[in-house]
């Protein structure tokens, strides 16, 4: 699976490029951006940036070579 897309930050409240993203990708990135909004205290719009580096790392990450860090998921 190839990384998401860069979205500049200006684009990220409406999520217009993220709703081309597997939904997996979405439900990733909504969940900590959600989570560093209200748990974290962050406004929305810095929220969204953190989930989107976040996002893109996490899934960077799903294609990493053979004994790379999973961070406990499971290796494909």
């Amino acid at each position: 699976m190839e990384p998401p897309p860069d979205v500049p930050p200006d684009e990220m409240p409406n999520q217009g490029p993220i709703s081309g993203w597997p939904q997996e990708w979405r439900e990733h990135f909504d969940e900590r951006a959600g989570i560093m909004e209200y748990e974290g205290g962050l406004d929305r719009r810095e929220a969204e940036e953190h989930a989107l580096a976040a996002t893109m790392s996490y899934f960077a990450e799903e294609d990493a070579p053979a004994g790379g860090s999973t961070h406990g998921r499971e290796e494909h």
